[in-house]
């Protein structure tokens, strides 16, 4: 909002892709077997592996008069742009 710039705490984004890790198995209640360290009470379901390909933060300054994009790539690294 105008005159409030200051106040907005910038947004992030991730880019990537959910690889396929397995299955959670459980029983025919849905339950999976042993206790609750092994994650007994959950249901059937599968499992993911993240891989990210981008973090992308964009924000404003501490005077809130440029916005700042940050940017993360596992090949480049972090990067940072402004601009007024």
């Amino acid at each position: 909002m105008e005159g409030e710039e200051a106040a907005w705490p910038g947004e992030a984004k991730i880019a990537g892709r959910a690889v396929p890790a397995g299955t959670l198995g459980g029983d025919a209640h849905g339950q999976t077997a042993g206790d609750a360290s092994d994650g007994a009470g959950q249901p059937e379901g599968e499992a993911f592996v993240a891989d990210i390909s981008e973090v992308v933060l964009t924000a404003l300054n501490d005077d809130a008069t440029e916005l700042m994009v940050r940017w993360w790539t596992p090949t480049d690294g972090l990067r940072t742009v402004t601009r007024e």
